[in-house]
């Protein structure tokens, strides 16, 4: 008897993670526009480039020297401070909540040379002194020094605050933000600060978080959850870098002004390491202790560091909506570099032609996160749908990431088999290029997202995996859907339910791809999209979104409605003559039947 497993996903319940021991910090409101009259700059001027710095190329505009703090600008030959091609380490770190706004305030800022902008000025009464910064930059130095191939000196540090001018009208400072990734990935080392992160704690979490009492778990997930209260975990500039550069070492501040004690710092490796032991570990009876389980689970979710690398980047947007930042528009531009080089929008975008006049016009968030969704639909259409909306979706915005949106562990891991068209990590015989084109299409003043490919029945699917005449070694159907009307009545193991509530005859399929590996085991899946065909099915679905007005309906009720996600896996072993199934519940499985009919349509 074959095995069969099937799956309803429902969204996310989204709670807030709130310790009521703990005093919540308030954070001030995100600002629109840089209005900071420390960020101004009167003259107009910039800091302009060498005339044959290439802006594709990996290299750093500046590079700050720490022995001498002189930041020198990139020369012919990739020279800073006369040394070609100088191999430099970088650091992740949160700051900008912290600054200081009174330009006659008499606190230090941090001692940079050879820049011709105001280093910004950080409160140490709250964050970090300049004192304490210069250490942390001494330490990276000689511990990249020490762990480095014969020893080799390595005093060049990328710091944003010494190498991006920081002006807020600056064309190379909106250019060096879209070139974020080719800086991090160039650089040697990377570090982690952790400014208010317990040494201790952390110490023995890595080096002693094997034991199997459930009181002694329970204390290093306590531990786990001080250590993910640090600022840097809640930061969305240092998501985006620890996504670029996963490897990095930890630094706290009990740490500064020595060498470390162990042979090396603790790394973000090692940390997720241990999250996942203390989480995923069988035979572990927590009975009593569910709250502390709780809140470690959601913190942890909430960092958006538990995606493995190699997986889906969608996930690490989606964990994005939790991070916070100094400017609402830096939830776009503190984020967009983890899908590769090549993104940029808004004024990193505008900045690639060197003028500043496209920079004077007023980018707002939803047109960035619009101009960022659309960049990301068309380069990996398939990648692109790998999440659930856990509460409505903006009307007409479903096809993007919006905030209320999670991509489970299942969806995350299946990324990877596909090549969405373009080289993948790892590619194998097991890995499919999708079949379907995505982009978008203004109508109705909304931009919409547009499909071409392969349509099925949703329900046709699902009778061809049951079917008697198909008799696989296993199979698992898994469906994912997006929030929606009222679906407390859900069964999550009946997708004969999904059906009824959607309507067996407005429930599609539209045909991502089939991942299709044969040897003596032939291991195919399929993954679509779970679109509700036009109609007053699907405009009543987007009439639930948020901010849906009445204009929205001419183009509501001509438009698909996305409603989920749907992966169905199966494997079979070669009959006796060396052959392996066939017949139409076969084909409309592999996408290759009369069942699957190649239409177009706009849908959100």
């Amino acid at each position: 008897m074959s095995k069969i497993v099937r799956k309803v996903h429902l969204p996310r319940e989204l709670t807030p993670c709130v310790d009521p021991s703990q005093p919540q910090a308030k954070l001030p409101p995100l600002k629109k526009q840089g209005v900071d009259s420390t960020r101004q700059n009167p003259g107009g001027h910039d800091d302009l480039d060498h005339p044959e710095f290439d802006n594709n190329s990996r290299w750093p505009r500046r590079l700050l020297h720490v022995p001498t703090m002189i930041s020198h600008k990139w020369q012919t030959g990739n020279t800073f401070a006369g040394i070609a091609n100088p191999e430099y380490s970088i650091i992740s770190y949160t700051w900008g909540r912290w600054r200081i706004r009174d330009p006659n305030s008499t606190i230090e800022s941090l001692n940079v040379k050879g820049v011709p902008w105001n280093i910004p000025k950080v409160d140490p009464t709250k964050h970090f002194s300049a004192n304490q910064f210069k250490q942390v930059l001494d330490l990276i130095v000689d511990h990249s020094t020490r762990i480095s191939t014969e020893r080799r000196a390595l005093p060049f540090v990328w710091l944003d605050i010494a190498c991006i001018p920081q002006w807020d009208d600056s064309t190379i400072a909106a250019s060096e933000v879209g070139r974020q990734a080719r800086i991090f990935r160039g650089a040697q080392n990377a570090y982690v600060w952790l400014t208010e992160a317990n040494p201790a704690e952390l110490d023995e979490l890595v080096w002693e978080s094997d034991g199997n009492n459930p009181e002694e778990r329970a204390r290093y997930m306590k531990f786990f959850c001080n250590l993910l209260s640090d600022p840097s975990f809640g930061s969305m500039w240092t998501l985006q870098e620890s996504f670029i550069q996963q490897g990095g070492y930890v630094v706290t501040s009990a740490e500064l002004g020595k060498v470390p004690s162990k042979e090396r710092l603790v790394e973000l490796y090692e940390i997720r390491g241990v999250a996942d032991n203390l989480l995923h570990q069988n035979g572990h009876d927590y009975t009593g202790l569910q709250d502390v389980v709780t809140k470690f689970q959601d913190m942890w979710h909430r960092t958006g560091m538990q995606s493995p690398p190699g997986t889906s980047p969608m996930h690490i947007l989606a964990s994005a909506q939790h991070r916070e930042c100094e400017y609402e528009l830096d939830r776009v531009y503190g984020i967009m570099q983890i899908f590769g080089d090549d993104f940029r929008v808004g004024k990193a975008r505008v900045a690639l032609d060197g003028s500043s006049v496209g920079l004077q016009h007023k980018f707002t968030l939803e047109e960035l996160e619009d101009e960022l969704g659309d960049l990301i639909l068309k380069t990996f259409p398939y990648t692109s749908q790998l999440f659930q909306h856990d509460r409505p979706a903006f009307a007409g915005k479903a096809w993007r990431v919006c905030d209320g949106t999670s991509v489970p562990t299942g969806l995350a891991m299946y990324s990877g088999t596909f090549t969405d068209g373009i080289s993948a990590p790892n590619q194998d015989a097991f890995l499919a290029k999708a079949d379907c084109r995505l982009s978008t299409i203004e109508d109705g003043s909304v931009k919409w997202a547009k499909f071409q490919g392969k349509v099925c029945r949703f329900d046709r699917v699902v009778q061809c995996s049951r079917s008697t005449k198909f008799v696989p070694t296993w199979t698992e159907c898994y469906t994912y859907l997006d929030a929606g009307p009222d679906m407390s009545t859900f069964d999550a193991t009946d997708i004969d339910e999904v059906l009824r509530y959607y309507g067996h005859d407005t429930l599609m399929v539209l045909l991502f791809g089939v991942r299709n590996h044969s040897d003596s085991l032939r291991s195919v899946g399929l993954g679509g999209l779970l679109l509700l065909a036009p109609g007053q099915k699907a405009l009543a679905l987007h009439k639930s979104r948020r901010e849906w007005h009445p204009k929205m309906e001419g183009a509501g009720i001509r438009t698909w409605a996305r409603v989920g996600v749907c992966q169905i896996e199966w494997s079979e072993n070669r009959s006796g003559d060396g052959s392996y199934m066939s017949g139409p519940e076969t084909d409309t499985l592999m996408g290759i039947s009369d069942d699957w009919i190649e239409q177009e349509g706009i849908w959100g």
